[in-house]
């Protein structure tokens, strides 16, 4: 399978912005767009940083990798948001 470490990048980012967001929404009653797209930002300057340091263990850094990696977080992102708003009415 050609693509599959892109599935494998967003899936794992996916899942880390899901249980990010599940241990934050234990300490708080709802989220802001605001600081849903704060959160955004941090996640994927995450993802850039991992990328960046991946030569010092014998891999390399793709910025096609960090694109899948932003994609499994702002669909994560987009999930939760949407989730909390259903639930508020």
């Amino acid at each position: 399978m050609p693509h599959l470490d892109k599935v494998v990048h967003f899936g794992l980012f996916f899942l880390l912005v899901i249980l990010g967001h599940l241990a934050y929404g234990r300490y708080r009653s709802g989220m802001s767009r605001v600081t849903a797209f704060r959160w955004v930002v941090l996640y994927a300057a995450y993802a850039a940083l991992d990328e960046c340091l991946q030569p010092l263990v014998g891999r390399t850094a793709s910025f096609i990798d960090w694109l899948a990696d932003v994609a499994g977080i702002l669909a994560a992102t987009m999930l939760v948001t949407t989730r909390r708003l259903d639930a508020r009415r």
